[in-house]
């Protein structure tokens, strides 16, 4: 796996960890089973619907430390982290039909590792947000997320 994908996959595990997604009980099997099957009887059974928001991405807490133990160890002097504030999650979140988040890899104006995240609603589209604003200078424009700030060099 190149070293964008290490990193977004890291963004997107702490992301869950963090509680975004809705939780549900788990079923039976081990996290990929159940992630695939999940995702499989989504697509099979709900015609449009992609998503719902109530799957669940929680991972055992041990594991979490495992994953990001292992790619900080293996990659020392990546950015490894990003903050997102609440407030900017719940604006994204509170987007008319959205389900989810999709996280994108990006690369900012300097050429670095940037992810981008949209609101996603059940049929799995992005939603860009503001409705027929597109301007961040609009109060009511919303999303998408970016500019997260990376750890290193913000990290505790």
């Amino acid at each position: 796996m190149n070293r964008i994908s290490n990193t977004l996959l890291v963004f997107a595990s702490a992301l869950v960890i963090v509680g975004i997604s809705g939780c549900q009980k788990a079923s039976p099997g081990g996290p990929e089973t159940q992630e695939l099957s999940a995702i499989q009887t989504s697509l099979e059974t709900a015609g449009d619907v992609m998503f719902t928001g109530q799957e669940d991405h929680r991972v055992a807490p041990q594991l979490a430390e495992q994953m990001t133990s292992a790619f900080q160890n293996n990659n020392p002097y990546d950015v490894y982290a990003w903050f997102c504030s609440k407030k900017s999650l719940e604006m994204l979140l509170a987007q008319e039909g959205t389900v989810g988040i999709r996280i994108y890899g990006g690369l900012n104006k300097d050429g670095q590792f940037s992810p981008v995240l949209y609101g996603v609603n059940a049929k799995g589209d992005d939603l860009s947000g503001g409705g027929l604003s597109k301007s961040l200078s609009d109060p009511n424009f919303i999303g998408p997320l970016e500019m997260l700030p990376p750890c290193p060099p913000y990290c505790p």
